[in-house]
């Protein structure tokens, strides 16, 4: 097998900082339970979390919880649908990531792009439906499934790994790292 290297990298954000608006519709959703609002407002602190960004646009007004109507209070999307949402966005982070990484270079040479986020992570053009994945992030056990969720036990430099097995035996690693604060 070839020898394989990862010559550069470079990152994107997608474009709405939704964390003080989640912090909101939290508190908001659990203001009639004193013990439980204490517990997310703690869990909350806790996770020092400073920024958390989406393709869901927070609703300026608060009316809603976002403009495109996606999280409705007591019909909260699920898994599925949630990662549908990131399948279809992805590409446009990997669009933006691209273009900061090759800035006027020749783009004929790319053979793979992975989009990896705290969400999951997206292989355009690989279907990963019967794949097997196992997510490692640190301080936590390695955990197998198509979605992982963990909350930093400590602040500072986080990262994530995700390592899939296709059925046919390839393999796809991906990695994103974040800071706790």
């Amino acid at each position: 097998m070839p020898d394989v290297f990862i010559n550069r990298i470079a990152t994107a954000n997608p474009p709405h900082d939704v964390h003080d608006s989640f912090l909101r519709f939290g508190q908001h959703m659990l203001r009639a339970d004193h013990r439980r609002l204490a517990m997310f407002n703690r869990m909350a602190d806790r996770s020092a979390i400073a920024h958390r960004y989406s393709f869901v646009q927070p609703d300026p007004g608060g009316a809603v919880t976002d403009v495109e109507d996606f999280y409705r209070p007591g019909a909260f999307p699920d898994t599925a649908a949630r990662m549908k949402k990131f399948e279809a966005c992805a590409p446009r982070l990997a669009v933006e990531t691209v273009e900061k990484l090759l800035q006027g270079e020749d783009r004929s040479r790319i053979t793979h792009v992975i989009v990896t986020s705290c969400t999951g992570f997206s292989a355009p053009g690989i279907d990963l439906s019967r794949a097997r994945i196992v997510w490692e992030a640190r301080d936590q056990d390695p955990v197998f499934g198509k979605t992982f969720s963990f909350a930093p036990e400590h602040r500072g430099p986080q990262w994530l790994e995700a390592e899939t097995q296709l059925p046919d035996g390839r393999r796809i690693f991906a990695v994103t790292n974040l800071t706790a604060k």
